[in-house]
């Protein structure tokens, strides 16, 4: 055995070990780094139809794999903690690695939850944070997931029509 062939064979096992601490057990386990999941939503573009408040969403994949967003349910409060109604996302979506798109959700508001958004209003606010809090069923590869889902977000006066 030649000088070169006892180099060739050990610069790669003592380059291997010296990246791993000099752990022999290191060196040969395997190491699997998951893929970072994210996703960014903004403030949304609120307009009042039938009853129903309806927000469309920019949202953003801010992680590494491509997310399919296949439901959101959840439930809408004033600023006072009362809840003012449902809210369900219009249609799925999907995003991949840094895209953009919009994310529609449904707030079904009955007669009730509107007077107290009005009445909200008769206080001299000019704005009121509403907040979204439940469940989002994400797909991410072949498995479904299911992930809290909260955000806030502001109503004026003139997103229902006040």
């Amino acid at each position: 055995m030649t000088a070169l062939s006892i180099v060739a064979f050990l610069v790669p096992v003592i380059y291997g070990l010296n990246q791993n601490g000099w752990s022999m057990q290191a060196s040969f386990m395997p190491r699997y780094v998951p893929p970072r999941v994210g996703l960014e939503i903004g403030q949304p573009k609120v307009r009042f139809e039938g009853g129903s408040l309806v927000l469309g969403f920019q949202a953003t994949n801010t992680g590494e794999v491509k997310l399919h967003i296949l439901s959101i349910d959840a439930t809408a409060y004033g600023p006072d903690g009362a809840e003012l109604g449902r809210s369900r996302l219009a249609q799925a979506v999907m995003l991949a690695q840094g895209e953009s798109k919009t994310m529609t959700l449904n707030l079904n508001l009955d007669g009730q939850a509107i007077q107290r958004l009005i009445s909200y209003f008769r206080q001299g606010l000019q704005q009121v944070t509403l907040s979204l809090k439940g469940e989002a069923r994400v797909r991410v590869f072949s498995s479904t997931v299911t992930a809290p889902f909260t955000t806030s977000f502001t109503v004026s006066p003139a997103d229902i029509g006040v």
